[in-house]
């Protein structure tokens, strides 16, 4: 006797099949371009911080799940997905004792600026507030003209 399927086994065993076919094995997450797409990285720096992540990811100095599993919690975040990714895993890299700096490329030189004048954001930080006063100080004398005339 010939056992009969209904079409709604039939479907059921087909989404199966297709859903297990679809998933990723374990590992084939941390694919680079996977990573750029499901956290939608915009600029150079953001890719450049995901190769320092699969660099460390490689040179085992990062564990894969840790990384997997933050990466699979950002995707999952409606905006901002990349800052979630970076903010996590830096935290939860912390926790284990991975610094901050090693995922930073310039972290052993100092911060530079452009204009060789300015040598560190302090100096910068300097020379805004000299230019903010300079700007609002003639304002300043007029407002205070207008609102207490001689």
């Amino acid at each position: 006797m010939r056992a009969k399927i209904s079409s709604g086994t039939a479907l059921f065993c087909l989404v199966l099949c297709i859903a297990a076919a679809t998933r990723p094995a374990a590992g084939q997450v941390l694919d680079a371009d996977r990573i750029r797409v499901g956290l939608r990285t915009d600029t150079l720096e953001e890719d450049g911080f995901i190769d320092r992540v699969l660099a460390m990811v490689s040179q085992g100095r990062l564990p894969v799940d840790l990384v997997e599993s933050t990466f699979l919690w950002a995707r999952k975040q409606p905006r901002h997905r990349f800052q979630y990714f970076r903010r996590g895993l830096i935290l939860r890299a912390g926790q284990i004792g991975v610094s901050a700096d090693e995922f930073d490329p310039n972290a052993d030189s100092a911060p530079r600026s452009a204009d060789p004048r300015i040598q560190t954001f302090t100096d910068l930080r300097h020379r805004i507030e000299d230019g903010v006063t300079l700007f609002f100080t003639p304002l300043r004398r007029v407002i205070s003209n207008i609102m207490n005339p001689p």
